[in-house]
């Protein structure tokens, strides 16, 4: 499904947005020792080139940059860097978590905007 976004909380995004089933994965957790990284599965609400709104079990901390794990239509997994922008609590007690896709000068950011814009044209 797609459509135009429109900011419910004075946000001034007016980019095209995309409310797509995406499986997002949030590295919470650096391992240590023998322990493997903790990654938290989230349930996206909203996708765009630049960013993704999530929801979650549980908070993170805003302005953290943690790794991020998105696959689209059971594809490839893009492994990307994100800032946390926000990070709320809601009433059902689920926290919706903001968050902005970082250039982190190799092809991964340039590759996830590329499969938004074939999202985008389906």
């Amino acid at each position: 499904m797609t459509g135009t976004w429109k900011p419910e909380d004075g946000e001034q995004r007016d980019e095209y947005r995309i409310a797509g089933r995406v499986v997002a994965d949030l590295q919470v957790a650096d391992g240590v020792g023998d322990e493997p990284p903790r990654w938290l599965r989230c349930r996206t609400r909203d996708i765009s080139a630049s960013g993704l709104s999530i929801t979650a079990d549980e908070p993170v901390v805003e302005g953290a940059l943690l790794n991020l794990r998105v696959t689209v239509d059971d594809s490839a997994a893009h492994a990307l860097l994100a800032e946390v922008r926000s990070s709320r609590e809601w009433e059902d007690g689920f926290w919706r978590i903001g968050l902005a896709v970082l250039d982190t000068g190799d092809d991964s950011l340039p590759a996830w905007k590329e499969t938004v814009a074939v999202l985008l044209e389906a």
